[in-house]
């Protein structure tokens, strides 16, 4: 109170600017979210040309390793993608599927030998 007269508070413009706050930060986000699925896109894009030249030229070794990491990267998403480990049973059957590509394309590492790794440049030492 100031000479009798009572002023005003400003919260009313506090609360303006905390709601255009929000909307900039959900916008933020959205468009992170936006960017994000469009870099996943674009590695998968390149994981396949990569996977078909690796084919093509015989590089068994890098290629198993290429599939291994393709593979735990699915199985990462699948298991972790939501906040709380209640999996429906399609969600169980996904799993199921992404831990057996998983295990498969690590068995394709395991049995890997010396000589497949030397056909993908790769020395006896990091093999």
């Amino acid at each position: 109170m100031k000479k009798g007269d009572y002023k005003t508070d400003k919260l009313g413009r506090v609360d303006e600017l905390n709601d255009k706050y929000k909307v900039v930060l959900r916008n933020r986000l959205e468009n992170s979210k936006i960017f994000s699925n469009s870099l996943h896109e674009f590695a998968e894009a390149i994981n396949k040309k990569m996977e078909a030249q690796l084919q093509k030229d015989g590089k068994t070794a890098t290629l198993n390793i290429l599939k291994f990491v393709n593979s735990a990267n699915g199985f990462e998403e699948a298991a972790f993608s939501k906040n709380n480990l209640n999996f429906d049973e399609e969600e169980v059957k996904g799993l199921e599927k992404a831990n057996n590509e998983l295990q498969k394309a690590y068995k394709n590492i395991a049995g890997m030998t010396v000589e497949n790794a030397k056909k993908g440049k790769y020395k006896r030492i990091r093999f």
